[in-house]
């Protein structure tokens, strides 16, 4: 598909998405939801999984979070080359899937933790867990090569997030050096994190 049908297809597709999200007036319907139940029928088709309701919530989470990567990549996937900030803005799932899969190791977990699948835009291979070196073997963040220990583990997080950041910085300069499109007023990296993540790089 060529890039001016593939364009209109995304909009009339991330359209329709949005009709049917819960934004504005709609958004009342998630408040008026009583029990877990009811919103798992509001926003599922599915019929309610029979488990208890803490365990549902967590069911929930896990499975909104799969649709809306699967909506993203169904829109990504209308194009032969997605633009670089496209792809790097569904990186976010990989990166905080594997801190997931680190802090299963961490705590001993016998069985692969949640991990939101991204398909061919992953950089991490889900597969290898629980050997982490493995799942981050030749990505940009191979470093990240074993468990770190307990007094590493927040500065590892924000090493990653750093990288995560960086790479949507890097993702937006070669969007607008391809367009022509300015990104002022996000002159400088610094504002930049600031204003989307509360970080300063």
């Amino acid at each position: 598909m060529d890039r001016t049908a593939a364009d209109a297809f995304v909009y009339s597709k991330a359209s329709g998405m949005y009709a049917r999200s819960f934004v504005g007036i709609r958004a009342r319907k998630l408040f008026e939801a009583k029990r877990i139940q009811d919103l798992w029928a509001l926003l599922f088709s599915e019929e309610v999984p029979l488990v208890p309701e803490g365990l549902l919530a967590l069911l929930l989470e896990r499975k909104a979070e799969q649709t809306s990567a699967d909506d993203y990549i169904r829109l990504l996937s209308a194009y032969d080359k997605p633009d670089a900030l496209s792809r790097a803005l569904i990186l976010l799932f990989d990166y905080n899937n594997l801190k997931a899969a680190a802090d299963a190791v961490l705590l001993g977990a016998t069985t692969s933790p949640f991990m939101v699948n991204i398909g061919n835009f992953g950089l991490f291979n889900q597969k290898k867990w629980p050997n982490i070196a493995a799942m981050t073997q030749n990505t940009p963040v191979s470093w990240y090569n074993r468990i770190p220990s307990f007094e590493e583990q927040i500065e590892w997080e924000n090493r990653l997030d750093e990288e995560y950041y960086e790479t949507l910085w890097h993702s937006m300069h070669s969007l607008r050096k391809k367009t022509g499109t300015p990104l002022n007023p996000l002159s400088g990296k610094k504002l930049f994190c600031r204003i989307l993540f509360g970080h300063y790089a």
